[in-house]
């Protein structure tokens, strides 16, 4: 009997079913090119949990090599010591945050800076025991970045189109002045209000409908601004992700990529339509982002079908040289690019008591300093990364026809997946016509030869793997196949 070779390929759930060039569902997995490979749980790195849920986090390293990771909710601001958070708020009393706002944190020099748009701007040095407000009477904003030599507020209380900045080198100097060039723009434009300032080189601001880029000029002024979308900006703070060179963006048609200069369609095509379909757009202020720079990815955090509203319960992933995608089923808050501080013998004790516990070795890079990962908040509001158990794993191949217009009898299929720890089940879909629903039969597991029976006629065939405990890589299926009536 013949056999027919399904890879999995790139998950393109917009594509059609029959003759898909993909595959029909990559759940909890990575993308990478046509393979998919194993999607880590969250390994806690705390023992202790904020109050409420992560509304903003950053991991940032002094000029010394120390590491820090600060995080804030809805009324204090925390830094996370050992494997414990403890709140470092401003004396003066607990913060107000909205309830859609979010903590939008900068790093300049040895200093961290924190804004919520309610509260004053905040400001701490590293390893420092409380934030406070930040001289110079900054007005408070929605985002912070830092352009250059200078820090920058945006979204302000003079009008969710300007954009202040501090004098050079001075983030204490407010005042517009020509000797410290600080300074303020109200962007003109039909872009709506300033949803997210990038920083670099220069800057990248974000709108509802647009982004202008923010130069460094001579005198008499210190930055130009120049449109560089003008129909097209960001659905909320946290569908913008910083990924150093370039950055990424969901806007309200498609995913894009942005290189300062001009955007490019990511998902048309391939996962946009799913996507708009599946994220609740009430809930858009909850989504989160961050890029894995080692391994080229992007994920966002949002809320999907099937969440207990507004808990974001799905993540988003891009593999951005290859073009492909995925989607995970987890319970995160505050997706953001972590650095690890390292842990002692101690420390570890603080996470379980038992070694047998731990989700990874004791040479394992994730206990060790200066580890870049992408960290998130889980549901009990404790931290983690993605260093976790793997996650049980689901791919769909394409749905085939044998001949087309025949009906044919699939008898077997033999997954295509490395890895010796791995428990898989198969489940076997069929339809006799396009405008049938699918039909699944019941999931069987491997038999003495490394196969799964199936035994089933149909006019077309697609088949569900599960993949539980782990694997290394996975690439599709084999299927033994033959039309009905011929040997």
């Amino acid at each position: 009997m013949p056999s027919q070779r399904l890879p999995f390929g790139a998950w393109l759930p917009d594509e059609r079913s029959l003759a898909n060039p993909g595959s029909l569902t990559a759940k909890n997995v990575v993308p990478n090119g046509d393979l998919f490979l194993p999607f880590y749980g969250l390994q806690t790195t705390s023992n202790t949990s904020l109050s409420a849920y992560a509304r903003g986090a950053i991991s940032v390293t002094d000029t010394a090599g120390n590491e820090y990771t600060y995080a804030g909710d809805a009324t204090k601001l925390y830094s996370l010591s050992g494997t414990g958070w403890s709140d470092i708020s401003r004396t003066s009393g607990a913060y107000t945050s909205g309830a859609q706002t979010v903590w939008d944190f900068a790093k300049f020099g040895d200093k961290v800076i924190a804004t919520n748009s309610v509260d004053e701007v905040q400001i701490i040095t590293m390893g420092g025991t409380s934030f406070s407000n930040l001289t110079g009477s900054p007005t408070k904003a929605t985002s912070i970045a830092v352009v250059g030599d200078f820090v920058v507020l945006a979204n302000t209380d003079d009008s969710d189109t300007t954009v202040r900045w501090s004098g050079f080198g001075d983030e204490t100097a407010w005042t517009p002045s020509p000797t410290t060039q600080s300074d303020y723009q109200q962007i003109a434009g039909n872009y709506g209000s300033i949803v997210r300032i990038i920083g670099g080189d220069r800057g990248s601001v974000f709108f509802e409908r647009g982004i202008v880029r923010m130069e460094r000029e001579g005198p008499p002024t210190t930055f130009g601004f120049y449109p560089s979308e003008r129909k097209r900006g960001a659905v909320s703070f946290g569908s913008v992700c910083d990924a150093g060179n370039v950055m990424f963006y969901i806007s309200s048609d498609d995913i894009y990529i942005f290189d300062g200069e001009q955007s490019q369609n990511l998902g048309s095509g391939k996962v946009a339509r799913w996507f708009f379909q599946d994220a609740d757009p009430n809930y858009y202020y909850r989504m989160s982002s961050a890029a894995d720079l080692t391994r080229s990815l992007v994920l966002w955090s949002y809320v999907g079908a099937g969440a207990q509203v507004p808990q974001p319960n799905k993540i988003l992933v891009y593999h951005w040289p290859s073009g492909t995608f995925s989607v995970v089923e987890l319970e995160t808050n505050a997706l953001h690019a972590y650095v690890a501080s390292g842990y002692t013998l101690e420390g570890l004790d603080a996470i379980t008591t038992s070694l047998d516990a731990l989700t990874a070795s004791l040479d394992d890079p994730v206990w060790s300093p200066g580890r870049i990962n992408i960290g998130a908040f889980n549901s009990s509001n404790n931290s983690g990364v993605f260093e976790g158990t793997p996650l049980t794993a689901v791919l769909e191949s394409k749905e085939f026809d044998a001949q087309p217009g025949r009906v044919a009898y699939v008898d077997q299929t033999r997954p295509i997946i490395e890895g010796p720890t791995s428990t898989i089940t198969v489940e076997h879909g069929y339809r006799a016509n396009q405008r049938d629903e699918v039909s699944y039969d019941a999931s069987v597991s491997m038999n003495n030869d490394g196969a799964f029976d199936i035994r089933r006629s149909a006019r077309f065939h697609r088949v569900r793997v599960t993949i539980a405990g782990g694997f290394e890589k996975a690439f599709g299926v084999d299927l033994r196949a033959k039309i009905n009536g011929q040997r």
